[in-house]
């Protein structure tokens, strides 16, 4: 019985929620999101209570001619450039530091230009060289297309479309655009003290840049 309470408490202490979060950079949805929700309830929680996915790729299209992959955005070529240097960095980075350079990009007056997005990367420290050569060898391409075919898997209707634990809602769907903070300790079964307005910016001091 002792070995079974012990073993609770350990699954307790370390149990977390996996939010995906499909986005598209030039979405106004997406960059509203990304800047009210996503990004400070991250801060707020910090990584030990969410195992955050990035998949930036929309409502994008993909077509293959001649074994080369081609895109068509929602908002444009500008859109596509920006998705293919997110994915480039969040295939890279550590999930801190992308969603932070997803933040930085996505708070700015134009979030996919080259000057916003080497800003962004010098800010995080993330050399640009490892983003250009991304693009260069079509990597960004690969990575774009895996992300449509997660994209396409889960058929969202309205993008960004969250996910949690792997499983789309649409209740999660409509809270957690007006109110991240709320669907996160739902699933945490109210457990972190930020749930319970006893921590403010707990890991604020710990991922910042």
């Amino acid at each position: 019985m002792r070995s079974l309470i012990l073993l609770l408490l350990m699954v307790a202490v370390k149990a977390s929620v996996k939010i995906s979060v499909y986005y598209e950079t030039l979405c106004p949805d997406s960059i509203a999101f990304i800047k009210n929700q996503l990004f400070v309830n991250y801060i707020y929680f910090g990584p030990d209570y969410i195992d955050l996915e990035l998949i930036p790729y929309g409502f994008a299209k993909e077509t293959d001619s001649n074994g080369t992959k081609n895109f068509v955005c929602q908002h444009g070529v500008e859109e596509c450039y920006g998705n293919k240097v997110h994915g480039c960095v969040v295939s890279y980075g550590h999930i801190v530091t992308s969603l932070y350079f997803v933040h930085c990009s996505e708070s700015s007056f134009l979030p996919t230009s080259q000057d916003t997005l080497q800003k962004c990367a010098q800010l995080g420290n993330i050399p640009w060289i490892n983003i250009q050569t991304c693009l260069d060898t079509k990597l960004a391409d690969q990575i774009m297309s895996k992300n449509g075919e997660k994209t396409r898997k889960l058929n969202p209707q309205f993008i960004p479309a969250v996910v949690f634990n792997n499983r789309f809602s649409q209740t999660d769907q409509d809270d957690a655009i007006q109110n991240l903070k709320n669907v996160i300790c739902r699933y945490l079964n109210y457990a972190p003290r930020q749930c319970n307005g006893y921590a403010s910016n707990l890991y604020a001091d710990v991922i910042v840049l």
